[in-house]
């Protein structure tokens, strides 16, 4: 969008035909792939920026020739150029053109211009070709001196052009639309398109390693987790394996054991067989047959058998005890041999094997992988995005390239027929300038012949220029005749008339302000009788109760002597009929007991109400204690009187601003009793012919705060004006004899040249809003979607194009913030008015379109000048509804239309006119069927008040006095809470005591202790105010104002600088002279015991009133509803709005 942006900004510097030849050839070349075009010599070539005016004006539209490398591709672009009637553009062949031999001038004040330019050296004979025969010249004098001795075209740095034949060019050149800054411009922005591709494809490239990483991680996770599923298994194996071994030893164990058993078993059966085989060998080896008998013999056949069977038997189980041993042995062995080592080693091998350590990186390595899997998700989602905006950009381009051809062609139809408009145009101009010069000679001539009367014109509307002429001849005769008579008499009659009528009210005013004056007099004098009996009353109440405590059965009270009527002053001072003295209070002792104590109390107290002697230390202590009754009386009298009086004290303060007696006379009412007696407006008709007016716009050159201000509010006197209208009612004032007295501030014109400059933002510079059927709409987007915020919130640039769209076809408004940014006429009148009001002063505008609704009443919390500009509306101010709405610090709400009663002043606001209305008026606005409207609106004295300054004075005076005063610091007594608050004082109220002093003690107690309560808050409060640090306090609103206010313009400031920056802070010493280059430019400031000066000298113009318009919501829907609302938008942050510079010394 940007590179957009500045191609189009190059485009408005070039003619339209060779902008479309440019975009023809660039197209052509690449369609046809014709090689050998370079491109126009301006992008083929980089020159410092001190050059641009010069190489600007020497080139002229030559800096968009094409540099080709032959004739013949300068043909064939040609060719197509005329077969697609795409404009006219002139080329430069390389192998046409031949660098020329020149001999330069050798001075230190011109070098060629070639010889500053940056080309590659092909390019040399085109570049000697359009800047060969150009000298750079350091000032105009020595480019004609070297003009004419050389032969050659001579320009300075400034542009100023001087042909080698004579002629001589030169004047302002906008910088904003330079050629050369513009590509420059260009250049640095495809440069950081570059970067930023660059960069994106390093970001691809680190998308892809992030992606291959990913996958490596995956991977080794994957090795780890198989190596991790092996490694366990291995060990479940392993442990599987130690179990069955341990129950196959358990087995063996046991098997060994029983077998153990039964091999004791068979031992001792052999051993007993053994032992029957030697009973029965020794049995044997004797004889006994002999000894047997019978039976015994024929029992020996019978176990002679059994015999041999028992052997066998012994035999078998020989046999079995051997085999039992032999796997007994073999046991024996497998369990030495394999079973126990082996488990000796899973034993080692399961010790080795860290299954929590195993498991831990098992956790890591799956929260590694869960990171993997979701870093490469996002990647695959983020990719999925890109592909399909690339899909749908792809499509889009190529729609966006179809009907872009389709478009050319409508466009350069559309600009052929533009182009013969343009001429049309351009000759109906010429003919409307020859007749507006001859209006204005014909209006001047009128103008001279004074006043004339009201038919005069239609009189001889039609009548033949013979016939007028001799009437006009007729005419000079009679004039010849009366040459002895005052032919102004009508109008000073009308002078002297106007000067009477005023005269006649500034009379009615000060009757009514000698009245007002009388009524306050009487006024304060009942409430300082109230305020004496009262502090009597008080004193007289603690009197009583203090002298019995003093003297022990003593009784004293006070009497007020007052002046009988017809008593002369010296009777009064010397006392009363029966002696008493002539002082407002006496006291009266009669004690009741005696004693040394008591007499020396009723001494005391007798002293105090008898003209007795007394010590030079008791006069000291009465004259103390009278003037400290004299200022509680003052005090009492003052917190007595009418608040009000207030603003008499502020009357007087601007009586001496003005200096003017009549002036002072008509400011002794306050502005609270003006809105009390009337909210009655002024209205005013200028009837000055225009070259009876100054110049506005030349008051705001020259800078001069009260003569712009008298202009503006002209013929108003601003002596008038500052002590009868400002802030008490408002001003009308009607131009129909000089519609153009506000022009050249701004216009629709200038409104579209600030849309297609490409810098208005929705919301930030510009709203377009519509009001129809009770519900507004912002339409702050363009008709194609674009205009909307960034992904940063930042808001979009505003289309002339849809703008104009909205407000002519749509009906809807359009606001345009702050142009006194953009618009230099509006700079140097805000800047001169802050210089007269000595606060910040903004202004917006609004452009309404005909037949739009109005909005809803409502009062703004600034002082708003309508200028009204073009067309006309209609506008409606009310009186404030009550006091707390007069001069408010903030705006209102909407009101309803039977909440605000009648107008008092209902008008149509036509070019020329001004309506002035002070903070808190109520009023509403409406365009006129089949106008529109233009007005501009400047407000001031925001936040700009008595009670702003103090809210910065007293908290500090607080602090200071907590600081210094110990008393602030100590807790209040516990019953405090007992005699102040709302039951305390309605309670103080229906405890009046009686004149007799003889009603209840407590009432009185009570009221007493309350009376002491308030009057430690007084004097605790007095203390504090006693400290208010008012000049710092100042100065802090001071320093607002540099930090808020506009940086003066360039006439206003008195000298350039010596020096600026830090080259001035190395030249400062505590000798130099230093002067401020503007009065009131600077403020200097004591902060952290340093002394600093803040200065509005470098404020951004840009950003004057950006960062703290704090809107209202009931004046917003006003606003965005007609863009009429007057003020609010122009309203002053608090915050700092652009940093004041500073310098500490």
């Amino acid at each position: 969008d940007e590179v957009k942006r500045r191609d189009k900004h190059l485009e408005f510097t070039m003619p339209r035909e060779l902008s479309r030849g440019l975009s023809a050839v660039l197209r052509i070349v690449k369609d046809h792939n014709i090689a050998g075009m370079h491109g126009p010599l301006i992008e083929l070539m980089q020159v410092d920026e001190r050059f641009f005016a010069a190489v600007e004006a020497a080139a002229t539209n030559q800096l968009f020739n094409v540099v080709v490398d032959s004739d013949e591709v300068a043909s064939r672009i040609i060719a197509y150029l005329n077969k697609d009637k795409a404009g006219r553009v002139t080329f430069l062949p390389l192998n046409r053109l031949h660098v020329r031999t020149r001999e330069y001038p050798k001075s230190d004040n011109v070098f060629p211009m070639v010889a500053k330019m940056r080309f590659e050296e092909k390019f040399r004979p085109a570049m000697d070709k359009v800047f060969g025969n150009v000298l750079i010249c350091r000032s105009l004098d020595v480019a004609v001196e070297f003009a004419g001795s050389s032969s050659l075209d001579c320009v300075t740095m400034e542009g100023d052009c001087v042909s080698s034949r004579g002629a001589i060019s030169g004047g302002y050149q906008d910088s904003g639309r330079s050629r050369l800054l513009n590509m420059k411009t260009l250049h640095e922005t495809l440069r950081a398109r570059a970067a930023i591709k660059e960069e994106s494809a390093g970001v691809k490239d680190k998308l892809q390693a992030a992606e291959q990483s990913v996958t490596a991680v995956l991977g080794d996770i994957q090795r780890v987790e198989s190596a991790r599923r092996r490694a366990q298994a291995a060990a479940e194996r392993l442990k599987a394996e130690a179990g069955d071994c341990a129950a196959a030893a358990a087995r063996a164990g046991e098997s060994l054991a029983v077998k153990e058993k039964a091999v004791s078993a068979i031992r001792i059966s052999v051993r007993d067989l053994e032992a029957q085989a030697a009973d029965l060998r020794t049995e044997m080896s004797t004889a006994l047959d002999a000894q047997l008998t019978a039976g015994e013999a024929a029992e020996l056949t019978e176990l002679n058998p059994r015999l041999d069977r028992l052997k066998q038997e012994r035999l078998a189980a020989s046999a079995a005890r051997l085999a039992a041993e032999a796997d007994l042995g073999e046991l024996r062995a497998t369990l030495e041999a394999n079973l126990e080592r082996r488990q000796h080693r899973i034993k080692a091998v399961t010790s080795e094997v860290d299954v929590a350590g195993a498991e831990a990186d098992l956790a890591r390595a799956k929260a590694a992988a869960a990171t993997a899997a979701a870093v490469e998700a996002e990647a695959t989602t983020r990719h999925a995005e890109i592909a399909a905006k690339l899909s749908a950009a792809s499509s889009s381009v190529r729609e966006g390239k179809a009907n872009l051809e389709r478009l050319r062609a409508e466009q350069d139809d559309a600009k052929a027929a533009l182009a013969e408009d343009e001429r049309e145009m351009e000759s109906l101009m010429g003919k409307r300038a020859t007749l507006q010069t001859k209006r204005e000679g014909l209006q001047r001539k009128i103008r001279e012949l004074g006043s004339l009367p009201s038919d005069a014109f239609e009189k001889y509307r039609g009548k033949a220029l013979k016939a007028l002429h001799a009437l006009l001849a007729q005419t000079g005769e009679q004039l010849a005749t009366l040459g002895h008579v005052n032919k102004k008499a009508l109008d000073q009659y009308q002078q002297f008339t106007e000067q009477r009528e005023a005269l006649e009210i500034r009379r009615g005013e000060l009757d009514r302000a000698h009245v007002k004056i009388g009524e306050l007099m009487s006024h304060l004098d009942h409430k300082k009788d109230e305020a004496i009996e009262r502090t009597f009353k008080q004193v007289s109440l603690n009197f009583r109760e203090v002298f019995s405590r003093l003297v022990p059965g003593g009784k004293g009270e006070l009497v007020m002597q007052r002046k009988k009527p017809g008593q002369e002053p010296a009777a009064a001072a010397a006392g009363g009929g029966d002696g008493t003295p002539a002082s407002s209070h006496a006291a009266r002792a009669a004690p009741k007991g005696t004693g040394a104590e008591g007499e020396g109390v009723m001494q005391r107290a007798r002293r105090k109400g008898k003209d007795l002697p007394k010590s030079e230390d008791e006069e000291e202590e009465q004259e103390e204690e009278d003037d400290d009754e004299g200022d509680e009386g003052e005090d009492d009298t003052r917190e007595g009187g009418d608040e009000d009086d207030l603003e008499g004290l502020v009357g007087e303060l601007l009586n001496g601003e003005i200096d003017d007696a009549a002036a002072a006379a008509g400011a002794s009412h306050s502005a609270v009793e003006v809105l009390r007696d009337g909210f009655d407006p002024v209205t005013v008709e200028d009837e000055r012919a225009p070259d009876a007016c100054e110049d506005g716009h030349e008051l705001a050159e020259a800078g001069d705060p009260e003569e712009l201000m008298q202009w503006l509010i002209a013929p108003v006197d601003l002596r008038q004006f500052m002590t009868n209208i400002w802030e008490r009612r408002p001003l009308y004032i009607s131009r129909n004899a000089n519609k153009e007295y506000y022009d050249g501030l701004l216009s629709k014109a200038n409104i579209d040249e600030l849309l297609r400059s490409g810098k208005m933002r929705y919301s930030r510079n510009v709203d377009v809003t519509s009001y129809k059927d009770g519900v507004r709409r912002t339409h702050n987007t363009n008709l194609d979607g674009s205009g909307g915020p960034d992904a940063r919130g930042d808001p979009g640039v505003a289309d002339a194009e849809s703008v104009w769209q909205r407000f002519d076809a749509e009906g809807c408004s359009m606001r345009v913030l702050h142009p006194q940014r953009w618009r230099d006429p509006l700079w140097k009148m805000l800047a001169t008015l802050e210089r007269f009001w000595k606060c910040s002063t903004g202004c917006n505008c609004y452009l309404t379109p005909p037949d739009s609704q109005g909005f809803s009443p409502h009062f703004d919390d600034i002082d708003a000048f309508i200028l009204q500009l073009e067309g006309k509306k209609v506008w409606k101010v009310y009186a404030p509804r009550s006091e707390a709405e007069m001069l408010p610090r903030y705006s209102s709400p909407n009101f309803d239309q039977h909440e605000i009663g009648d107008p008092v002043l209902e008008v149509v606001l036509e070019a020329g006119d001004m309506l002035y209305m002070p903070r808190g008026t109520l009023h509403q606005a409406s365009c006129v069927p089949g106008a529109h409207s233009l007005h501009v609106t400047l407000s001031t004295n925001q936040f700009n008040t008595w009670a702003d300054l103090l809210e910065l004075a007293i908290p500090a005076a607080l602090r200071a006095a907590v600081a210094e005063v110990p008393a602030l610091r100590r807790c209040p007594p516990p019953d405090m809470l007992d005699h102040l608050g709302i039951t305390a004082q309605h309670g103080e109220e229906g405890e009046e005591g009686s004149e007799d002093g003889e009603e209840g003690e407590g009432g009185q107690q009570s009221n007493a202790r309350r009376d002491a309560f308030v009057g430690v808050l007084n004097e605790l409060a007095a203390a504090v105010l006693r400290r208010l640090p008012l000049d710092s306090a100042a100065d802090q609103i001071g320093k607002r104002l540099m930090q808020q206010r506009l940086p003066p313009p360039p006439s206003h400031l008195a000298a350039a600088a010596a020096a600026t920056g830090p080259e001035a802070a190395k030249r400062l010493s505590h000798k130099s002279v230093v002067r401020l280059m503007q009065e009131g430019g600077a403020r200097l400031v004591v902060e952290d015991e340093a002394a600093v000066v803040y200065h509005s000298f470098s404020n951004p113009r840009e950003d004057h009133m950006e960062g703290g318009d704090a809107e209202d919501d009931a004046e917003d829907e006003a606003d965005e509803a007609t863009d009429d609302t007057e003020a609010d938008e122009a309203k002053h942050p608090n915050a700092t709005a652009s940093s004041a510079a500073a310098a500490v010394i």
